[in-house]
């Protein structure tokens, strides 16, 4: 992945445009595009961004008994260990995975679509960090810094392989700003075709680095399944969409970040149309869970 240039960022906060509410409208072209959620338009919401960094979080893994305050969030000391994508004031979007243990032989359970405490299953503080391009200490300016209070997953033990998301419900709302907004949610079911150039966004290591401090994004085109599935035997239709080109995928580190990608030509919004999962083979795409299949699912827990 490659840097985003404040070149790039230009004109950012004219972009910025909110409203009162708590969840992003599914805007495209100007109009909504939701009928089956009517409960949606009764509420006023904030306009979803117009630039790809501006959701995504780091997330870091804080032990407890462990004062967070006293700590310095690198990778190097295995505190930043995913990503997730901001979908409201109080939610994001990550891979099951980042918030999943496991011992050599299976994936523990989690209650499946019940909320759950991060310190009652992982005996640890998941602290999401807003608004910060670099992940070391004292470089470019923290927007927001709040734990997570619950969090989320669709599926349980081994079917988070599959079902590879997960809801964070923070402790209290973020404040939004122009450097922090919230990424709009597809609507449900939707296909882009393939070849179609989306963003995606991570920490994850690069071809000339290991261990990259800055936010990266890289445009990459959307693949088949077809064709990932020659790369993979774990890739299923309708669960997965694959994206990435010789020279450009996601690595590791940069799981639970999120796949961007426009609706149509003409339209500035951004969706979350992937949640980064996992790898192929080395020349192969990288394989991002699907987020229109869970669309309804999103909805109805992030307005519970």
């Amino acid at each position: 992945m490659r840097p985003t240039s404040a070149a790039e960022e230009k004109g950012h906060a004219q972009d910025f445009r909110r409203s009162k509410g708590s969840f992003a409208f599914l805007a495209l072209d100007g109009k909504f595009v939701s009928p089956l959620y009517a409960s949606i338009l009764k509420i006023s919401q904030p306009q979803c961004q117009t630039l790809t960094l501006l959701s995504q979080a780091g997330l870091h893994l804080v032990p407890k008994g462990q004062d967070r305050r006293n700590r310095s969030y690198t990778k190097s000391n295995n505190i930043a260990f995913c990503g997730a994508s901001l979908v409201s004031l109080r939610h994001l979007i990550t891979a099951a995975h980042c918030v999943t243990k496991r011992n050599s032989t299976t994936i523990l359970s989690t209650p499946a679509n019940q909320w759950f405490s991060p310190l009652s299953y992982l005996h640890a503080q998941i602290l999401v960090r807003l608004g910060k391009p670099f992940l070391g200490e004292g470089k470019g300016a923290l927007q927001e810094e709040i734990l997570v209070d619950k969090i989320l997953t669709f599926g349980t033990g081994w079917d988070i392989l599959v079902h590879d998301i997960a809801i964070l419900k923070l402790k209290r709302p973020v404040a939004f700003s122009p450097a922090v907004q919230s990424v709009c949610i597809p609507p449900p079911n939707i296909k882009l075709a393939a070849g179609t150039k989306c963003v995606a966004v991570g920490w994850g290591e690069t071809e000339t680095t290991s261990d990259p401090d800055a936010l990266m994004e890289v445009k990459i085109p959307i693949v088949s399944t077809a064709v990932c599935k020659n790369h993979s035997k774990y890739v299923k239709e309708g669960f997965h969409v694959c994206a990435g080109e010789e020279g450009k995928k996601v690595w590791h580190g940069d799981s639970g970040g999120g796949l961007y990608c426009r609706l149509c030509q003409n339209d500035r919004q951004w969706y979350l149309y992937g949640v980064i999962s996992f790898g192929t083979t080395i020349d192969g795409p990288s394989v991002f869970t699907y987020v229109p299949r869970y669309t309804e699912w999103i909805h109805r827990h992030v307005l519970d």
